[in-house]
């Protein structure tokens, strides 16, 4: 019975060094992440007296390819919107993109005057791609921004890497439980674990994603054209000058609305002004 115990003891401390080991490494920061190596990991696996491969690993050996995230935003006037949009999404195409999203805006007369597109591009190839979406016309405003995230995935490798190891101990550990209890706290970290390492491989995947493939939005409007379409024959003029009379007398009637309060208050200050002063001047001639 006493062996029972101290296998169940020693099974209860075990599992708080893991648990111990893989928090400090998984709350590091991330400048912390980048000046840690291997020595690190060397020095956690002398002390707790294990082989090294059982210490909580560090970011010594994470890629140290820098890690960028390239968008742009290109805006071109062109003389037709929509075929030039169908050959803005072929150069997505053209280089390992795809089309995230597309949107197509129409004037008063239902003409299509603007197309937007979010463009997905090989981030390589970014500059190739604005030069080709540039020449479908003329370029009207061209915006590159960059965000180095390196710091974050080195970070994030480094905390799946000791998470990893963390769940390898715990595995083993559970596998010499010899009571309930030790099984069960046992299984309840390494279930946090767990959803701990798919929390980061998803963030992980987002910026691989986002550091391989750029955005590119693009705005593409008709050259002379907006909103309001242009008249097309002498009746669309006569509409077009009928409503701008309506629009003019409109503002009028508003500016009168905004004045004639003022009128109103001036006319009373100053008739009274005029009374009183009429008022004093009888009274001097009396």
């Amino acid at each position: 019975m006493n062996a029972f115990k101290k296998s169940s003891v020693a099974v209860s401390l075990a599992l708080a060094t893991v648990v111990a080991l893989s928090g400090c490494v998984g709350a590091a920061s991330p400048q912390a992440v980048q000046n840690s190596g291997a020595d690190s990991g060397s020095a956690i696996g002398s002390k707790t007296g294990g082989p090294s491969d059982l210490a909580a690993p560090t970011g010594g050996s994470a890629s140290s390819d820098a890690s960028v995230i390239k968008n742009a935003s290109v805006a071109v006037a062109v003389a037709n919107p929509v075929e030039a949009g169908n050959q803005a999404q072929k150069v997505a195409q053209k280089y390992s993109g795809k089309i995230d999203s597309q949107s197509q805006v129409s004037n008063n007369a239902g003409e299509i005057y603007q197309v937007n597109l979010a463009l997905r591009v090989d981030a390589k190839m970014l500059e190739v791609a604005i030069d080709e979406i540039k020449a479908l016309g003329t370029v009207t405003q061209v915006d590159i921004s960059a965000l180095d995230v390196t710091v974050s995935v080195l970070d994030l490798e480094a905390r799946k890497k000791s998470l990893v190891a963390s769940i390898a101990r715990l595995t083993a550990l559970m596998a010499k439980a010899e009571t309930t209890a030790a099984l069960i706290e046992a299984e309840n970290v390494l279930t946090q674990r767990q959803g701990e390492l798919e929390s980061i491989d998803s963030q992980l995947r987002y910026f691989a994603d986002q550091v391989s493939l750029s955005t590119v939005n693009v705005s593409l409007t008709k050259l002379n054209s907006g909103p309001q379409a242009a008249p097309q024959n002498f009746v669309d003029g006569l509409k077009l000058g009928w409503q701008s009379i309506v629009a003019a007398a409109a503002g009028v009637v508003v500016g009168l609305g905004i004045v004639l309060p003022w009128v109103i208050l001036v006319a009373l200050v100053g008739g009274g002004a005029f009374l009183l002063i009429r008022r004093l001047k009888r009274k001097n001639r009396d």
